[in-house]
Formats: structure tokens, C-alpha cells, sequence
């Protein structure tokens, strides 16, 4: 009998402490992933997603993977703004993203191609000819030898 209360004992510290370490690693953590597609829903790649928590002073970056998602698995407990920029593509800012304790917050973010914008300077002045003079000038020199 009282080997039996013994082995109790120990499954009841052992799922005890097991439990304790799940907390303390979660702590006051939660999870931001999401998709990068452009406005026909394709996938972008290689997208630079950048989160930051400005009260903190916080930012960290990821990169959208073949299947447009990124994921930042541990975050502190806090409002973030996301930035996601990628190549040919105008910049997509999402902010107020609260993050709670164990939260998983799913985004999907859509980019619309960047437009073209050239500048082109138009110069109307003209330049100054003296269409009266008919003279012909040369100038030479001499160089002692």
C-alpha cells in the first residue's frame, strides 16, 4: 500500500512541475503569422515583414517563405504595427496588432503594385544667338619651341 502512495505522489509532482514549465515557457507570449499575396491573391515571396512595438522600442524582422507566409512565433504581450514591403510592390503598414497572452493572431495582407512615376524637366529657354554678326574668329597661339 504504500508503495502505491508513493507512485502517486510522484505522478502527482511529476505532472506538477511538467504543467509549471508549460507556464513559465508561455509566459506573457503570444503569436503573429500571416499571408503576403498581391490583389490577385498570388503569392509573394521573399517579402520583408518587419513587426515593432514602439512603446517598447521593439522591432523584428522575417521574410515571407515559396508560400507567401511568415510567422513570428514569440512575442511579448503588446500593440504592433506591421510593415511589409517587397519588390516592385507599394509598402502595406497594419497597425494596432495586440498581442495578448497565448494569443495566435492570423493576418493576411494584400499588395498592390507600386506605380510608376518618372519626372521629366522641360527647359524653354532659348539659347542666345547673335544672328546679326556675320564675323568668323579663330584664336591660336604660339608656343616657343
Amino acid at each position: 500500500m504504500r508503495n502505491l502512495v508513493n507512485k502517486f505522489l510522484y505522478l502527482v509532482c511529476f505532472i506538477g512541475l511538467t504543467a509549471a514549465s508549460g507556464l513559465a515557457q508561455g509566459g506573457n507570449q503570444g503569436l503573429v503569422e500571416g499571408f503576403v499575396t498581391d490583389n490577385s491573391g498570388a503569392v509573394i515571396t521573399a517579402a520583408a515583414v518587419t513587426i515593432s512595438d514602439a512603446a517598447k522600442g521593439t522591432q523584428l524582422e522575417s521574410t515571407s517563405d515559396k508560400g507567401g507566409r511568415f510567422i513570428f512565433p514569440v512575442l511579448p504581450s503588446g500593440t504592433y504595427s506591421v510593415k511589409v514591403t517587397a519588390s516592385g510592390f507599394a509598402p502595406s503598414v497594419t497597425n494596432n496588432v495586440i498581442v495578448t497572452v497565448g494569443a495566435k493572431i492570423a493576418l493576411s495582407i494584400s499588395l498592390s503594385i507600386e506605380s510608376a512615376s518618372e519626372q521629366i524637366t522641360v527647359n524653354t529657354e532659348v539659347p542666345v544667338v547673335d544672328t546679326a554678326r556675320t564675323t568668323v574668329s579663330a584664336t591660336s597661339s604660339t608656343s616657343p619651341c
